[in-house]
């Protein structure tokens, strides 16, 4: 997977970050690199895919990549004005979206600048409206409607962001090379380089060592006129106890007098922290300068003739690369080519030279393989553009697969929830060929185990990975056995009550134990708790009932039988209503001298329910009262 150590790199003139998204929207172009006019290597071979296309210009590209490999591109379409991204990788990018509206008032990419922050998430900082520097971050999937403006009118930009998700640009505005970092309080500014005295700063480019600190190179005019001096120079910020920045002058590196030409400048820093810059000089020919710890080594061209543009990166051994455009001789193009430095100096090779290229960006992944995005006119089409070597060379090794599951995990490895699972599948040696059950899944019901495997083809070969999903969102059955909720027993009468657990997917971690509150008479409650699947999931069951003193049925009904004449003599109840009530009472006696407690239980149910039909002329007290009597004596019964 791609990884630019820790370093984190910005390029402001013809920008340098990295990573990539888009649709793409025409087929995938494989063909062999061209012969430049610099020093010529055997030919890569590239995969060359339009990621957009409409009818508008585009006159800026960003790129950018986070540590999974992902690249992610912004770029301008300057005739509508509106700044647009996409992410992804070869053959595999997203849906074009669209981050808000931008100006393209400067050369190229020195409008626009993307980087990822340690979180994975991709900012960029851009001219909005007016010419005003712009910063936006894309959170929970959308970019926001409106940007930050982080000053007012400013031109050229070039943006960072540190280990700890800091932001850093560089702008060019009315006191100079402006500095900015992103505090709980706004934006704190510092000034980098006034500018000559007479002349102009031409290019810029911002990078982040490993401990967070800004590095600027700055390319400008001096004017002792009529002469024309063009400058590199190159200088580091520092820190003092109260936090605050301050910048040393500017180291001057390189120049040429008597020149005709502005410069561009890109700047990366490599895994010790020290500089490595490419360039245009004055002449036109393309440079490389850089550090090596003890003092700036001598000026390389790395390609000659009218070659502009540069944006570098490092591979993972220090080893720096360029793309850059050329002007071929006799032709009315830009082309995009791309040069690494070797043993005996700087290998060069053409890439595309369909069209008009602008803006290129590039990106080095883990195993050295360029990765470069661009625009270009070819013909009335105006496109994104994104090129890659389709295989590094000695590509053994399949493409590495990683399952992310999406869930919230209980005990045992068991998800308690609806699960998602997407994969990641990245070969920085070669392209993915073919994928086979690599779509994101999503799995809503339980299983005892379902698997998915995602298998991925590339010139390493062929790997597949597989990931089991175990998914019990379901609490265990609970039941309370013996008892009955809402009934009512008489004392000595009472069933013995249970518990009874049960789990059907991930079965029983904990049974659920017996708890009895309540009673010895009155309610009592019975409850079974404690109950856990392997999974995690508890459940409980509680039931309630009442236990009654055991009466004399023969006694107690007889009793019932008084308490109804009293009512009578009461004059509560009429003669009638009195004489309803008492007949199925006397049925009951008559029963119990038959020994036959089934029907005298039936027939004091029949009193219950002639009791709740006198309500009124009966107080609720009364009808109570009768009615808690009656199942005292069935209860007993109940249990004959």
């Amino acid at each position: 997977m791609a990884n630019r150590r820790s370093t984190t790199v910005v390029l402001f003139a013809w920008l340098v970050l990295l990573a990539g998204c888009g649709q793409v929207s025409k087929p995938i172009e494989e063909h062999d690199g061209f012969a430049p006019t610099g020093v010529a290597t055997q030919a890569l071979s590239w995969s060359i895919e339009t990621l957009d296309g409409t009818d508008a210009p585009y006159a800026a590209v960003a790129m950018a990549s986070g540590s999974d490999g992902i690249r992610h591109i912004a770029f301008v379409e300057s005739v509508e004005d509106v700044l647009k991204y996409v992410s992804g990788h070869s053959g595999n990018w997203s849906d074009v979206e669209t981050v808000g509206s931008a100006q393209d008032s400067y050369p190229s990419s020195a409008s626009l600048s993307l980087a990822v922050d340690p979180d994975g998430v991709p900012r960029v900082a851009y001219f909005a409206e007016y010419g005003a520097p712009a910063y936006a971050t894309r959170a929970d999937g959308a970019w926001p409607i409106t940007a930050e403006v982080v000053s007012p009118y400013a031109s050229l930009i070039s943006f960072a962001v540190d280990g700890n998700g800091v932001a850093h640009i560089v702008y060019l505005g009315s006191s100079g090379l402006q500095h900015v970092v992103q505090t709980s309080e706004g934006w704190s500014a510092s000034t980098v380089f006034a500018g000559p005295a007479v002349g102009a700063i031409s290019s810029g480019a911002l990078a982040l060592d490993s401990e967070g600190h800004p590095h600027v190179a700055v390319m400008w005019t001096e004017v002792t006129w009529p002469v024309f001096h063009l400058k590199l120079g190159y200088t580091e910020a520092t820190f003092g106890d109260d936090g605050q920045i301050t910048w040393p002058p500017l180291t001057v590196v390189d120049g040429d007098d008597d020149v005709t030409s502005a410069g561009f400048v890109s700047l990366a820093l490599d895994g010790t922290d020290h500089p490595h810059i490419a360039y245009r000089s004055g002449s036109g020919d393309l440079k490389y300068l850089g550090y090596d710890g003890s003092g700036w080594g001598t000026p390389e061209v790395v390609d000659t003739g009218d070659s502009f543009a540069p944006s570098i990166a490092l591979d993972s051994g220090g080893t720096p690369h360029v793309a850059y455009l050329v002007r071929p001789a006799g032709m009315a193009i830009e082309a995009v080519h791309y040069g690494v430095r070797g043993d005996t100096g700087w290998q060069t090779e053409g890439v595309d030279d369909a069209g008009d290229a602008e803006s290129p960006a590039l990106l080095v992944d883990a195993v050295g393989r360029p990765h470069i995005s661009y625009a270009m006119e070819i013909g009335i089409n105006r496109v994104l553009r994104y090129a890659t070597v389709t295989s590094a060379p000695g590509d053994t090794t399949p493409p590495v697969i990683t399952p992310n599951v999406l869930g919230t995990l209980g005990d045992n490895g068991w998800y308690v929830g609806d699960v998602g699972v997407t994969w990641s599948v990245v070969d920085d040696e070669s392209d993915i060929s073919s994928t086979s059950g690599c779509d994101a899944m999503s799995i809503t019901n339980d299983t005892t185990g379902t698997t998915l495997t995602c298998t991925a083809t590339s010139a390493g070969g062929t790997e597949s990975q597989s990931v089991t999903i175990e998914r019990d969102a379901t609490a265990p059955v609970v039941r309370v056995n013996g008892v009955t909720d809402g009934a009512t027993y008489a004392v000595g009468s009472v069933p013995a009550a249970s518990c009874w657990t049960s789990d059907p997917t991930s079965g029983i971690a904990d049974a659920a134990t017996l708890s009895l509150t309540g009673g010895p008479t009155g309610a009592v409650t019975a409850s079974c708790l404690g109950a856990k699947d392997v999974a995690g999931n508890t459940g409980s069951a509680t039931v309630t009932y009442t236990v009654l003193e055991a009466v004399d049925p023969v006694a107690a009904t007889e009793s019932l039988i008084d308490d109804v004449d009293q009512l009578l003599t009461d004059g509560v109840l009429k003669a009638g209503q009195a004489k309803g009530l008492i007949k199925p009472l006397e049925n009951a006696l008559r029963s119990l001298s038959k020994d036959k407690p089934l029907d005298a239980w039936n027939q004091l149910g029949d009193f219950i329910l002639k009791v709740t039909e006198k309500v009124p002329p009966l107080t609720e007290a009364q009808a109570n009262e009768l009615i808690a009597s009656a199942e005292a004596i069935r209860a007993v019964l109940d249990g004959d």
